[in-house]
């Protein structure tokens, strides 16, 4: 990250309910206008599924927003979740 990115507040939204074999581009694709924004997916050892953890510039209303549509979606047949952590993310 460069000097001039960390001093920028960032808002992550949280999705859970990806496959385990999902790529960045497929999130991507889910956010719309947000598509350009930096995505990273943590899977765990053992589990079925992916969490993806998006980077957003600082509008927590766009990230709500965001979360309620992606809400209402699915990938690859399966219900997505998402949601944005209220406390700052260390």
């Amino acid at each position: 990250m460069s000097a001039e990115q960390s001093d920028v507040t960032e808002t992550r939204l949280l999705i859970f309910g990806l496959s385990r074999d999902v790529t960045v581009q497929e999130v991507q694709a889910l956010l719309g206008r947000c598509k350009l924004a930096a995505v990273e997916l943590l899977v765990q050892p053992g589990l079925d599924e992916a969490v993806g953890v998006v980077h957003l510039p600082s509008n927590r209303t766009q990230a709500w927003r965001l979360s309620d549509q992606l809400n209402q979606r699915s990938l690859r047949g399966r219900r997505l979740h998402s949601w944005v952590p209220v406390m700052a993310w260390a």
